[in-house]
């Protein structure tokens, strides 16, 4: 897992920019640019944030130290901006410079920064006076090591508690009489504050395993290997490459699942071989006369949230799918298997998550014995009505407050994915929630697909989560692969701080609950990949 997250982190970083610029031309924005044709609510933050002037001469009370670099107490700036303002991390703010990072420490996060000091850099770093000469991919390594999404407070930190990095691997802490300490690095400073994040300062260096023992041995004749490697394709690229899986890819491509799997994700896929399909289909020739539905719950089966290498299998692991039920591994001296079928080749990495194939097609229960099962007598004529609800597609479909996700849902080519048995609970952005974040509501169109498959399926979680389900602090993953967390007080409830105001629309294949806000996943915050095309790969390069 950690040369897969590895790839990403330092795609993410160094692609940014090339994303940035690229995607820009979808829409224009007003405010926060987050690089999609989106917007964010609190533009007028940023304004102030990049117009010091006038700020710095209404509060010069305020200022301790550093008139000329904190001149505003409210208006915190980024965490490049405090990194900037602090003398004792000026290395760490060259090194970010020479790395190209310094938009990334801009973007909305959030993000938590454990900063080295100098004198930790000093410690780690013979010449000083000659940052330029290291390496950079080891540069985007390590700092990257040092981010982690989301803001960790210092009274969030506890004993024993490990968190995953942006460059993939994890960090763990610790508290003792001494202190805290982040992999063993004493945290001497906390609780820095910025406008997308917070920044705590440590005595050390970390060093991931991808710099102390990197798996791609730096060989000479192998740097040429390595740049391939880099340019890894998606999960669908990987199925399109594999004779042994065009069967799947052309289920994939019936039930328009295409840029679902070509979307950031990221996925682990149990790929059936065409074999273990030729067993359950009898006429291979014909699969167009398959049930759509059928299909797309089947598939949607065998793919799971978040990336699960090989060794990350253990006997008796359980796992949630896209599909809303689970499946599970048991290892023996036989191999490995997934619902009893065999694994037969695991690893195979690709840009937005790994693929293993087995050697069997896994059929979940809403197949096998759907729920709704006919009854007798009276029962029967009841169950009608229950089944003539609709699904979470039709649900969006005759709910006018919900036009735009239905119009971005038929861009985005998911209303396969929402007529599908599932179950899954959607949280719903209202049409005003919308109109928030997307400059031009009537040219949706023009909007990146890939983006708006990402932002939807994070709205997604599969399951059935009524209203009654959702305790303070649950924190559920969602199909897009990242997870979402609720908090209930007072106020009402909320999930990613946006107000859930009307709840438990059922639908025949799960719940809709209505949110008055657009949440976004980091995979659009700050992409771990870079987007396709020659201008990008030149940006890269």
């Amino acid at each position: 897992m950690v040369s897969v997250m590895s790839r990403l982190s330092f795609i993410l970083f160094l692609c940014f920019l090339a994303f940035s610029s690229t995607t820009a031309r979808v829409a224009s924005v007003r405010g926060r640019n987050l690089g999609v044709g989106l917007v964010s609510t609190d533009a007028p933050v940023i304004e102030d944030v990049s117009t010091d002037a006038p700020v710095e001469e209404e509060e010069p009370e305020e200022v301790d130290e550093q008139e000329d670099q904190e001149p505003e107490e409210d208006e915190v700036g980024s965490i490049a901006a405090v990194g900037t303002s602090d003398p004792d991390l000026s290395i760490l703010v060259e090194l970010i410079t020479i790395a190209g990072l310094g938009p990334v420490l801009e973007s909305p996060g959030p993000f938590t920064v454990f900063a080295p000091t100098n004198d930790a850099f000093a410690e780690v770093i013979a010449d000083l006076d000659n940052l330029d000469a290291l390496e950079t991919d080891v540069i985007i390594e390590v700092l990257s090591y040092h981010v982690v999404g989301g803001t960790i407070m210092s009274s969030d930190i506890t004993d024993g508690m490990t968190l995953d990095t942006v460059q993939g691997e994890s960090i763990e802490f610790h508290i003792t009489d001494a202190g805290v300490f982040v992999n063993e690095e004493a945290i001497s400073a906390v609780d820095i504050s910025a406008s997308n994040g917070v920044v705590h300062k440590i005595d050390g260096v970390m060093f991931p395993q991808s710099v102390l023992d990197p798996t791609e041995a730096p060989a000479e004749e192998d740097d040429e290997e390595a740049a391939p490697a880099e340019e890894t394709g998606s999960i669908a690229a990987v199925g399109t490459s594999d004779p042994e899986l065009s069967i799947l890819v052309e289920l994939v491509t019936l039930a328009g699942l295409g840029p679902v799997l070509e979307s950031p994700g990221p996925f682990t896929v149990f790929a059936p071989t065409n074999d273990a399909f030729a067993e359950v289909i009898v006429d291979l020739d014909s699969l167009e006369i398959l049930d759509t539905d059928v299909v797309i719950a089947l598939l949607s089966y065998h793919v799971v949230p978040g990336i699960y290498m090989s060794t990350d299998i253990s006997d008796g692991l359980i796992l949630g799918t896209v599909q809303g039920e689970t499946i599970e591994f048991h290892v023996n001296d036989d191999g490995v298997f997934v619902n009893e079928e065999t694994i037969s080749a695991v690893d195979i990495t690709a840009s937005n998550g790994v693929v293993h194939k087995i050697d069997g097609v896994m059929f979940p229960q809403a197949i096998l014995a759907p729920t709704e099962a006919p009854t007798e007598g009276a029962e029967e004529e009841e169950a009608a009505p229950a089944e003539e609800v609709g699904s979470i597609a039709a649900v969006g479909a005759s709910d006018p407050d919900l036009s735009i996700l239905v119009e971005l849902v038929t861009l985005a080519n998911l209303g396969a994915v929402l007529e599908s048995p599932g179950p899954f609970t959607v949280f719903a952005p209202t049409n005003d929630a919308f109109a928030e974040v997307i400059v031009d509501v009537e040219s949706l169109e023009i909007l990146d697909t890939n983006v708006i498959i990402a932002l939807l399926s994070y709205h997604v979680v599969p399951g059935i989560y009524m209203s009654t389900d959702i305790s303070d602090g649950l924190i559920l993953g969602t199909v897009q692969g990242e997870t979402i967390e609720f908090h209930v007080t007072d106020d009402g409830v909320t999930v990613n701080e946006e107000t859930i105001s009307a709840v438990d629309i059922t639908a025949s294949n799960g719940v809709v609950h209505k949110i008055d806000g657009v949440m976004f996943p980091q995979a659009i915050l700050a992409p771990t990949e870079a987007p396709t095309g020659a201008p990008e790969d030149t940006t890269a390069d």
